[in-house]
């Protein structure tokens, strides 16, 4: 199986409140997406987070182990952002 991997820049208190928002938002889907039964067979998590730190800040690197759940949570910020600046 192949991971797919995205990395979300946080740049101030408030996107790291978002980004817990979206992580919230994704694992109740994730949850009503799929019944609890399916996923006890699995090989592994679902989805990892760890924080990695550079000159430019902080940021989220997600490990998913589907693509379509890493699509789903780009969706997810993506919107968190735009709530951001809209």
């Amino acid at each position: 199986m192949k991971e797919t991997i995205l990395e979300v820049a946080i740049q101030s208190p408030s996107d790291l409140q978002r980004f817990g928002d979206a992580v919230a938002v994704f694992a109740r889907w994730r949850e009503r997406s799929e019944p609890t039964s399916a996923g006890a067979d699995r090989d592994g998590p679902e989805l990892m987070i760890r924080s990695a730190y550079s000159d430019t800040g902080e940021r989220k690197v997600l490990i998913f182990q589907e693509r379509r759940d890493a699509a789903a949570f780009l969706q997810l910020w993506r919107s968190e952002l735009r709530r951001k600046h809209g």
